[in-house]
């Protein structure tokens, strides 16, 4: 199931990913005049995308999937299921990954798109009128989408109607609130991870991931330095089972080293800290987002319950 409206790669995505359709704009709220408390464990969560936040968002997802299912179906379009899986991994081993960098190291192997979702699968095999037909109803019309602007990013778009668009209002309240709580947290996540990765304290951490590394064999001074050079050797000499076993031997590496460092750990700790660098009226954004998250969640289990 889409979890955002353009997020799912392949066919579905690309049969929506066109020029923005403003059919409405939020408008940001007016500055608030002092600073919220000290944020809750919900807000941290929420803006660090850790803790709660992926089993809030698994109920979500989950909910979500429901709702449209059910609307695909009222509209007599049929729709496959595919409910999310539970993720109980803590922080660190969804960081870390191991189980994934074990089989697959970054996963660059295939990078050329031939890992295509389920729902994109069933739609790429449709004639062009069911595509379209199912499309339309999953997404409604390209005229009635709508957008918001994000500071420094510019203008997110979504579905304005259709079944995706009824799920998520029907669980965050209204589309515009759905719209804010999934990008407005991801934005602010964003501010505080560049300022959590510029700290001295995070620059000693790889320092110490570094010294690792050289352990094993490896002189990188970062670890986006690792997938980079991959990247890069692939891209030069094609695919092989060598270099996958290459890539698999460095990221397993990567990942020991950054658990040995505590990486993890560090940067969702820095990045709540540097929470306290947000303007007043970004920390009233978030501290509102986290209460209208909570409720969905709420409501989500609800839906969730009624189809067991």
């Amino acid at each position: 199931m889409l979890k955002r409206p353009i997020v799912r790669t392949g066919l579905v995505a690309c049969a929506v990913a066109v020029t923005l359709v403003f059919a409405g704009c939020a408008k940001s709220a007016p500055a608030a005049t002092a600073p919220p408390a000290d944020l809750d464990t919900t807000a941290l969560d929420l803006l660090t995308q850790s803790g709660s936040f992926h089993q809030q968002k698994y109920l979500l997802t989950a909910a979500e999937e429901v709702l449209v299912g059910r609307c695909m179906r009222d509209q007599g379009v049929a729709y496959p299921k595919e409910p999310p899986k539970a993720d109980t991994r803590t922080d660190e081993e969804r960081a870390l990954n191991l189980a994934e960098r074990r089989r697959l190291g970054y996963g660059l192997s295939r990078a050329n798109g031939s890992d295509v979702p389920a729902l994109d699968q069933y739609v790429r095999a449709l004639p062009a009128r069911a595509r379209a037909t199912f499309t339309r109803a999953l997404f409604g019309a390209e005229e009635q989408r709508r957008a918001i602007e994000l500071p420094g990013t510019g203008p997110v778009s979504f579905p304005g109607e259709g079944c995706l668009h009824e799920a998520q209002a029907t669980l965050y309240g209204d589309i515009l609130s759905w719209a804010r709580v999934t990008y407005v947290p991801e934005e602010l996540n964003n501010k505080v991870a560049a300022l959590a990765t510029a700290s001295p304290e995070y620059n000693q951490a790889m320092r110490r991931w570094a010294t690792c590394m050289s352990h094993h064999g490896y002189a990188y001074a970062l670890p986006a330095k690792v997938s980079e050079d991959f990247s890069a050797r692939y891209k030069a000499h094609g695919k092989s089972k060598r270099l996958l076993q290459q890539e698999i031997k460095a990221a397993v590496a990567d990942a020991t080293c950054a658990q040995q460092v505590g990486i993890p750990r560090l940067v969702i700790d820095l990045k709540k800290s540097k929470s306290a660098t947000l303007s007043v009226s970004e920390l009233h954004s978030l501290s509102e987002l986290a209460s209208v998250w909570s409720h969905a969640a709420t409501t989500a289990e609800a839906v969730l319950t009624t189809t067991r």
